[in-house]
């Protein structure tokens, strides 16, 4: 079709809608309201006018001036909302879709809305689209309009040929495509690709692209009803080519192509280029390149509506912030904030609030180290907590160094204050002030007791005052039981001064609680501060506890309830109080036994959770009829290797001996022999990478085992020696397959797991130990340490055992042969050991850890090894070793070179010719 033909635009829009939809940011107000006219009705298949949809007011006579205002009227169905939601999309022109996922085509003659959707999806792409997406524009193609198809075939040429073919190419690959349009969406089309091809960094091919599209506009008047919309086109195509020789050509040709559209342009003429153009012709100007290297300010001031709210955004602020202007964009801001309290638009001044406190925090942060304003800091508080945005406050860095210099005493009391206002609006700003108060005392330096413990205790009042919710907006409750517990997480050594007040808020949710998911975090609460709580109040808080428990249904399956509040109930201070209260004692066990019958899956936790109660709770036969059930499953799945959860099992029946009997504790041997046997299988049990905690039972619980055992004279300790024969074969097979430790996933791993390796290491020692095995167990470790995959894990675990037994002699082999990451990982026991020993074994032992130090270093626990090595008189073997390559790293890190330059500085009293 010939360019020189020109639609009307509205038989355009009808005939093109599809391709206009794609086009849809090129239009000025009054046509894309007339598009999206023609998108409701060609939609809807004409049984839905935009009328139905919305109110509306359009005023303004040119693209420059045009505003459009819709309201959306009360709708039923879901294909009018659909509507209704696509438009306000188009209409705030976000890219967004109408949303289309849930809504099924109503309208038998109509477009489907994902079809639709889709086509605004491709308006939006760029050339990174699949060429298969989007993939529901495949399945509608009866449906789509030829010219849209046309665009299609353009966009993917373009796609194809962008990184392949040279500029001129690339266009004469496009130009047969075109001559399905004419004008505009002839030249509207060509400048899009080239706008694509700008977004691509593809600027020699965008240039020919807006030198067409120039050429077409410059020549092409548009009739009586395009004549606006064509010069606006024909002045942002000139405008897009001057912005593409700034990119490719320099900077003098730059200034003057921009300058030279200026130069004889008048509001008259040319408005949208004279209001556009001016900040990129002051910028070219002033390049120190460009020819004659002076600027004139020929920026256009535009006061959009002042009396609409979205007239007025945080974009100038939001520039100056993120320049480090902070008294500039405090000044933005502020002019931003004023004017939304003028206009009452409280959405958006509680963001803009939120964001000029982030803007204040941020300048105070960089010159905290010379300057300290607590006005402005207690600003930005206010701020933050007067935008009611508690999920801000979480994104806030903190240096801790800005909350040492600000919060104390007077902030926190600003902070209770300004939060505690207003009534209905108190919770929002109290969850701003749970979240800052949360921050600070987890961060702040532990010697401001009194500032913490403030407020620690309003962070417990809230936890005492407010109801949990489902709902998070006004859920404020489990916000300050979570903070009550990452803040005892920080502060141990304080929880006993607040253990009170926590326990009052704890026991007014377990009490008054509406919600079960207040209860449920004020139980797991308790569990932070059990030991703290004193015995009226830890009294207190089971006997809630257990109230809790006996009013509820097991059938119901509220277990993340129920979990809790067992877990509460067995931890083993509770077992430690209730020890001397037997009434008490069973009725814990009771509920254990009711929940914990009441499911299969339930079992395991059944027998964990008696562990440690005093035996004879349940020794009755009452008792022991309802213990039998979940035993016998026990027992069972414990010989079911293959089980994922077998380990488990075992563990089960070792860790309550006095419940497991004879039988119980019999087969956890069997099952624990038959995971270690399958190591040797073709496929091995998934049980064995975790068996070592099996193998630590049965240490940690020997006393009771044997007990439990002992009408069975030597049964133990055979059964026992047997099985760490199982465990060296183990290890025998694992020097030569490494993959014997490591977990079961999907893919496979290609290596063991360091922590599997370290356990296992450390609990074969354990029970070598317990047999008198020592001497064998450490062969087979040494062989196996010979594998570098083994060797780290394995020496840690060493040196993790070698604190506990002091008489054994120190490996200086082990030490030597470490990595960077073992050897700082046993440091700490090394030195322990350093502390012990005497002699030359003293002397050796310094001489290895300096040697590595010096070698992996530096760090800041080398302080001690060093400071050791100087009271050892070894300085003549640290300058030895030489000091120079250790001081140059340190030098790297400031902080380090202030805490180790002394330290160094006491092997230089003579300089060493080693170095």
């Amino acid at each position: 079709m010939s360019t020189d033909i020109v639609e009307k635009p509205h038989d355009s829009f009808t005939m093109h809608w599809m391709t206009w939809l794609v086009l849809r940011h090129f239009l000025p107000s009054r046509r894309l309201r007339e598009l999206i006219h023609i998108i409701v009705e060609q939609t809807s298949g004409g049984t839905i006018t935009l009328g139905h949809l919305f109110e509306e007011v359009h005023s303004g006579t040119s693209p420059w001036n045009e505003c459009w205002m819709l309201r959306p009227r009360s709708v039923k169905g879901r294909f009018e909302s659909y509507l209704q939601r696509l438009v306000q999309s188009l209409v705030w022109q976000n890219d967004d879709t109408g949303w289309a996922a849930p809504v099924k085509q109503d309208v038998l003659s109509g477009i489907d809305p994902q079809v639709v959707d889709a086509i605004v999806r491709v308006g939006s792409a760029d050339f990174g689209l699949p060429p298969d997406a989007p993939y529901e524009l495949a399945h509608a193609s009866e449906k789509l309009q030829d010219g849209f198809k046309k665009y299609l075939d353009i966009f993917r040429t373009a796609q194809g040929n962008l990184s392949s073919s040279a500029p001129a190419f690339f266009w004469e690959a496009i130009t047969p495509l075109l001559t399905s349009f004419s004008m505009p969406l002839y030249a509207l089309i060509i400048k899009h690709i080239a706008d694509l091809c700008a977004d691509a960094d593809a600027w020699d091919k965008t240039l020919i692209g807006y030198e067409k599209a120039v050429a077409q506009f410059s020549t092409w008047d548009g009739g009586e009803e395009w004549r606006d919309a064509a010069n606006a086109w024909r002045d942002i195509a000139l405008q897009s080519k001057a912005a593409a020789i700034d990119i490719v050509d320099t900077p003098t040709a730059a200034a003057k192509a921009i300058n030279g559209l200026l130069s004889d342009k008048t509001f008259d003429t040319n408005p949208l280029l004279a209001a556009n153009a001016g900040l990129d012709a002051f910028n070219a100007s002033a390049h120190p390149r460009a020819e004659g290297y002076k600027a004139k300010d020929s920026r256009v001031a535009v006061l959009f509506p002042p009396l609409l709210h979205v007239t007025h955004d945080a974009s100038a602020a939001f520039g100056y912030w993120l320049q480090g202007k902070h008294e500039d964009a405090s000044r933005r801001f502020w002019a931003l904030l004023r004017r939304q309290i003028a206009l009452g638009a409280s959405t958006e001044l509680q963001n803009t609030k939120k964001w000029y406190a982030r803007s204040l925090l941020e300048e105070l942060s960089d010159v905290v180290k010379n300057e300290v304003r607590p006005s402005t800091f207690h600003m930005a508080i206010r701020l933050l907590i007067e935008s009611t945005k508690s999920h801000a406050v979480a994104r806030i860095p903190w240096p801790e160094d800005l909350i040492d210099a600000y919060v104390d005493i007077e902030c926190i009391e600003i902070a209770k204050s300004c939060a505690c206002k207003f009534g209905e609006s108190r919770i929002h700003r109290e969850m701003v002030a749970v979240g800052l108060f949360r921050a600070w005392a987890t961060r702040i330096n532990p010697a401001h007791r009194e500032t913490i413990l403030a407020m620690w205790r309003h962070v417990a009042s809230l936890a005492r005052d407010f109801d949990a919710s489902m709902e998070s907006s006004i859920d404020l409750g489990r916000p300050s039981l979570e903070a009550l517990r990452e803040i005892a997480d920080k502060n141990t050594n304080l929880r006993g001064d607040v253990a009170s007040e926590v326990a009052e808020a704890v026991l007014k949710k377990l009490c008054t609680e509406g919600t079960f998911w207040g209860k449920r975090e004020a139980l797991i609460t308790a569990q932070t501060y059990v030991d703290v709580f004193d015995g009226t109040s830890l009294g207190k808080i089971v006997e809630a506890t257990l109230v809790i428990l006996a009013s509820e249904d097991p059938a119901v399956d509220r277990w993340p309830l129920f979990r809790p509040s067992l877990d509460f109930l067995t931890c083993e201070l509770v077992k430690r109080y209730v020890s001397d209260k037997e009434d008490l004692g069973h009725r814990i066990v009771e509920q254990i036994l009711r929940f914990g019958n009441h499911e299969e899956n339930e079992s395991l936790h059944l027998l964990f959770n008696l562990n440690n109660f005093k035996t004879s709770l349940f020794q009755e036969p009452s008792v022991r009829s309802q213990i039998q059930g979940p035993l016998d499953r026990i027992r069972k799945q414990a010989l079911e290797i293959n089980s994922s959860n077998v380990t488990a099992n075992i563990c089960a029946l070792l860790t309550v001996p006095a419940v497991s009997g004879f039988d119980g504790i019999d087969d956890a041997f069997k099952g624990l022999d038959m995971v270690l046997r399958s190591a040797n299988e073709r496929v091995s049990s998934i049980g064995l990478t975790h068996a070592y905690d099996a193998l630590l039972l049965l240490v940690e619980n020997r006393a009771e085992i044997e007990q439990a055992v002992s009408d069975h004279g030597d049964w133990f300790f055979t059964k026992l020696d047997a099985l760490f024969r199982r465990v060296l074969e183990v290890w025998g097979l694992a020097t030569k397959q490494p993959l014997v430790f490591a977990p079961f996933a999907f893919p496979p791993p290609t290596k063991p797991s360091h922590v599997i390796v370290h356990n296992w290491a450390y609990a074969s020692m354990r029970i070598a130990e317990m047999l008198g095995e020592s001497t064998s167990i450490d062969e087979v470790l040494a062989r196996a340490a010979l594998n570098s995959e083994l060797r780290d894990a394995i020496h840690l675990a060493q040196a993790t055992r070698s604190v506990a037994r002091p008489e054994e002699p120190i490996n200086l082999q082990v030490i030597q042969t470490d990595n960077r990451e073992a050897f700082y990982l046993a440091l700490g026991r090394h030195l322990a050991r350093l502390q012990k020993a005497t002699g030359d074994a003293e002397i050796d032992l310094c001489k290895a850890l300096v040697e590595q130090c010096l070698r992996f270093g530096p760090k800041p626990i080398d302080a001690a090894v060093l400071l050791a090595a100087a009271r050892l008189n070894l300085h003549e073997h640290v300058r030895g070793l030489g000091l120079s390559g250790y001081t140059n790293r340190m030098r790297d890190d400031r902080t380090l070179r202030l805490a180790l330059e002394p330290i160094v500085g006491l092997f230089r009293v003579e300089e060493s010719t080693n170095e």
